[in-house]
């Protein structure tokens, strides 16, 4: 039986297929509009941006990718009942921007549900301050867009906006 003979050309092919995987590993392209988290070691490291990124491999992992675009968000329909005590089923489409990806990712573990449930709760306490003829005439209900810099924002990196409409 013959042994498997280690020749230059067997080790220079080995070497050729680690460095193309390093390669492979090291340079990322991250498509226009989106964000990806990286850590270092399991811990956050930076954020890329679209373009051509290095990252050491090995060391480095892509943890997140987010998308930054303007996400529409079904609110499942949910009875608010208002000021003179009138029920009303109400749903909703909530519109949001991923803004701070680092938040994103790491602000809260479903940040897509407590978006939702955000929109929930202010749907049913501005509802609730209304009474039975003044949600029909109001149906939309809308919050200012991450541009005007609200004091109210969603601590997961994500700004909200907000449209309702209500059902009776």
């Amino acid at each position: 039986m013959e042994a498997f003979e280690f020749g230059i050309g067997n080790v220079t092919f080995i070497l050729f297929i680690v460095a193309l995987v390093f390669v492979f590993k090291t340079v990322n392209v991250v498509p226009q509009q989106h964000a990806w988290v990286v850590e270092r070691l399991g811990r956050y490291h930076a954020t890329l941006g679209p373009g051509l990124n290095i990252v050491v491999p090995f060391y480095d992992r892509v943890a997140y990718k987010h998308i930054l675009k303007e996400i529409p968000l079904d609110v499942p329909p949910q009875v608010c009942i208002t000021r003179d005590n009138t029920q009303l089923q109400v749903d909703g489409i909530l519109y949001f921007q991923i803004t701070d990806p680092m938040r994103a990712s790491y602000g809260s573990s479903n940040y897509i549900s407590a978006i939702t449930q955000l929109a929930q709760t202010t749907l049913r306490c501005v509802i609730g301050r209304m009474e039975l003829d003044k949600p029909s005439r109001s149906a939309t209900i809308s919050t200012p867009p991450s541009s005007t810099r609200s004091t109210n924002r969603p601590p997961t990196g994500a700004s909200r906006c907000c449209a309702t409409r209500s059902r009776t």
